[in-house]
């Protein structure tokens, strides 16, 4: 499969659920990229897989991380999986 990716932080992107939309952009100036959360969407903290909640707590708290989202090329929307790049 190729993949497609958005480089950003948490603090520009935010993943409210784990499934659905999601709007990403790499810097606040950047043009946000519409993409698709599905039930087969992966959530790493680093490059160790974990629960959905998991990764909020740290994706979502008040300091901003690194994050990439990869997409299918295919369609182009579709997120295959998500990394937080946490210390």
């Amino acid at each position: 499969m190729v993949e497609h990716a958005v480089e950003t932080t948490s603090t520009v992107t935010s993943i409210p659920t784990a499934s659905g939309a999601l709007a990403a952009r790499s810097c606040t100036e950047c043009p946000t990229r519409y993409l698709t959360l599905t039930s087969e969407t992966k959530f790493y903290v680093g490059r160790t897989a974990v629960p959905f909640a998991e990764f909020k707590a740290i994706a979502g708290g008040t300091r901003g991380h690194s994050m990439t989202i990869f997409y299918r090329a295919i369609d182009n929307s579709t997120i295959t999986r998500v990394v937080v790049w946490a210390d």
